[in-house]
């Protein structure tokens, strides 16, 4: 054999074999985001940990995972400027150890509730969410004619990992919290609360051990890594080849509001695209994510059990993982306006057959809609992430990127904010308020859509 062969057939095994440690690598980092979404129940140890019932701060508290998605969602799009300063090893041992001590410092300072919000707010929701699009952008340059997979399965692992997390922590506590959810007077606190302290010194181990093997695995690309990252479509959770790319032109100049030329974010504030984008992604996350944060409290407040609120809620964040992949299969090839309008109505009969479950008190139902409706999240999030470069193109992708992630936080403080002013024991009124500011939203989506 020809040298000049052998050194070419060496180099492509020792690209193959390195892509395939840096997408290990990348799906180890997923796991461990999978953490932050498992908050909602893992929210319910947490409370009782810190003697919620008795504090005079509820609201703060009440709302925190809500702000740490907003924060959260506000680092995302800023990934790329991390990992130009620090580096993947660097940046994936930083925040992976800011997570895990986080953690662990929860466990020691378990009656301090300002030291558990402070570190909920200020160092685990950041560190999320600069963490969140790092794999993709350390992964995408070995595998650049399966970006849309790759994204698939990323999101996969980050249900995993919720699961995961789920499961270290009522491996020993179920029976407690079946307890103190359905016959209160029966719950052992102090037993519950030493278990507690147990798991989140677990969760301190388990993101420690992924996160050292995460970092050795993935190595500093040669070159300044600033090269790589420099367009919308590299931090976008959606990459169009160029194949994708002509037949999404094709279907947006027959169906969809294009535009002839490239236009800035500030210029696509007043386009029609972009407002309907923005009522799409307030009216369609406000239910969800009030559903999402406070999960185990409003499916108690509706008389479902414990163990099966857990359980379907382990089902859908599971399922929320393989959202993605069945967007890419199912959906992203249809024109965005025919994919707003059935996002609509479906969200619209989701509304109404949510209704009636909570009026005719059917709680197998209520438990399976809230369900869909966490789920819901994932599709929200999988439209617009792969909309935005379509319709917008790179000069003013980043921005309505950035723009419509946080506006989803925001929606996500307002839900969580008015719920907690309804009256103790008014959990059916609330949502059926919520039920119809959705429904009306959507309708006025579907509208303006045609």
């Amino acid at each position: 054999m020809n040298p000049n062969y052998r050194e070419i057939l060496k180099q492509i095994m020792d690209f193959k074999q390195e892509g395939t440690r840096v997408l290990i690598s990348g799906l180890l980092v997923k796991l461990i985001i999978g953490l932050f979404f498992a908050w909602p129940i893992l929210q319910s140890y947490h409370e009782i940990l810190i003697g919620y019932k008795d504090l005079n701060h509820q609201y703060i508290i009440y709302i925190s995972y809500a702000l740490m998605i907003l924060i959260m969602n506000l680092f995302i799009p800023h990934s790329d400027f991390f990992l130009k300063k620090l580096g993947p090893q660097s940046l994936i041992c930083i925040f992976v150890s800011l997570i895990g001590m986080s953690f662990m410092m929860m466990a020691i300072f378990d009656q301090y509730w300002i030291i558990h919000l402070l570190l909920q707010l200020f160092v685990i929701a950041p560190s999320i969410g600069i963490l969140y699009s790092t794999p993709f952008l350390t992964t995408w340059r070995y595998f650049v004619k399966q970006k849309q997979h790759l994204n698939s399965i990323f999101q996969i692992f980050i249900g995993l990992g919720a699961f995961f997390a789920l499961l270290i922590f009522e491996s020993n506590q179920a029976n407690q919290l079946e307890l103190y959810f359905d016959n209160n007077q029966y719950f052992c606190g102090e037993c519950f609360n030493l278990q507690t302290r147990r798991s989140l010194r677990g969760l301190t181990i388990w993101a420690f051990i992924l996160g050292i093997t995460a970092a050795l695995l993935v190595k500093q690309p040669d070159g300044d890594i600033a090269d790589s990252v420099v367009d919308y479509d590299l931090l976008a959770f959606a990459h169009l080849d160029l194949k994708q790319q002509q037949h999404s032109q094709h279907s947006q100049n027959e169906n969809d509001q294009s535009f002839d030329q490239p236009i800035t974010f500030p210029q696509s504030l007043s386009t029609k695209p972009f407002q309907i984008m923005s009522i799409l992604v307030v009216s369609s996350s406000l239910l969800p994510y009030l559903i999402f944060c406070q999960y185990q409290r409003i499916q108690s407040a509706l008389g479902i059990t414990y163990n099966k609120s857990s359980t379907t809620f382990q089902i859908s964040i599971v399922l929320y993982g393989f959202m993605r992949l069945a967007y890419n299969y199912f959906i992203s090839d249809l024109p965005y306006k025919l994919v707003i309008r059935r996002l609509g109505q479906t969200n619209m009969l989701l509304i109404l057959i949510f209704v009636a479950s909570i009026w005719f008190d059917n709680t197998v139902l209520i438990n399976v809609m809230c369900s869909i409706f966490t789920v819901s999240l994932a599709l929200l999030f999988s439209v617009i992430s792969s909309s935005i470069p379509k319709i917008f193109g790179s000069m003013a992708s980043q921005g309505v990127f950035s723009f419509m992630l946080a506006i989803m936080g925001l929606s996500a403080i307002i839900s969580n904010s008015i719920s907690y002013f309804f009256p103790e024991g008014s959990t059916k009124m609330m949502l059926f308020y919520f039920s119809i500011k959705v429904f009306l939203g959507q309708m006025f989506v579907y509208r303006v859509s045609k």
